[in-house]
């Protein structure tokens, strides 16, 4: 009996891909957030810093890399975008973040969010129900293709538009939300079609974890996440959103 116990928890552990370290747990009172799932969901397991605070770009990198699993041009592509934060760094070293740095607008933030209000209205970081609900109503399948994923993107600015009287989203802005659908395409899909499954992805913006007890696991190192193809997807995204907008 003790053996079959043993034998069912190294499956059930390597089913749901996490070890001790980097169980899921909710940000606490005194910890700090961003407006990003993504960041907050390795937050939330430990990748990075649980409180959200003094992260050096290195440590977003080796976060990333340890919940993801990056190839070499992706830990480069996300070091750019890493060095962004560190211009809007209040932690008092230049060398450092905290994830509530990145509540400044128009940084990676940016009205017609999927899933959170325009600063136009206050609250620009938490998770808003209300927003999500519009944009997973663009996702009616099992999966959510590109053409889907625009569609819901192209329905967000417009919405945004028409009840935020200062809505605002420069051109940083469009090619931040074209590359932020890509992401969560890929992460849950593949870097070729998309094709992410939706009940991964809504768990994900609506808890701030990741997947792992609905099936979903780190990439393996046959399979890392490509900087590539997350350009590459992004093109797509972006020819498809084009489409969306004149109502092809």
């Amino acid at each position: 009996m003790r053996v079959s116990f043993l034998s069912f928890a190294l499956f059930t552990a390597a089913v749901l891909g996490q070890d001790a370290a980097h169980q899921w747990q909710p940000a606490g009172a005194n910890d700090l957030r961003s407006p990003c799932p993504l960041l907050n969901s390795l937050a939330n397991h430990g990748y990075l810093p649980r409180t959200g605070r003094n992260i050096s770009v290195d440590a977003l990198i080796e976060g990333m890399h340890a919940g993801l699993n990056l190839r070499e041009d992706a830990k480069l592509f996300f070091r750019l975008q890493g060095n962004k934060a560190l211009t809007a760094s209040s932690t008092g070293d230049a060398q450092t973040f905290h994830l509530s740095d990145l509540i400044t607008h128009d940084l990676i933030e940016h009205d017609a969010s999927l899933s959170r209000a325009d600063i136009h209205f206050g609250d620009n970081w938490s998770f808003n129900q209300t927003i999500f609900d519009e944009t997973k109503s663009y996702w009616p399948a099992d999966l959510i293709s590109i053409s889907d994923a625009a569609k819901a993107l192209v329905a967000r600015q417009k919405t945004a538009k028409a009840v935020n009287p200062e809505f605002n989203l420069p051109l940083d802005g469009y090619t931040n939300s074209l590359g932020q659908t890509a992401m969560y395409l890929g992460l849950f899909g593949d870097y070729e079609d998309g094709n992410a499954r939706t009940d991964w992805v809504v768990y994900f913006f609506e808890n701030e974890r990741l997947p792992f007890e609905l099936g979903w696991a780190r990439r393996s190192d046959d399979d890392k996440i490509p900087a590539t193809g997350i350009l590459a997807l992004t093109t797509k995204v972006a020819v498809h959103y084009l489409a969306a907008k004149i109502g092809l």
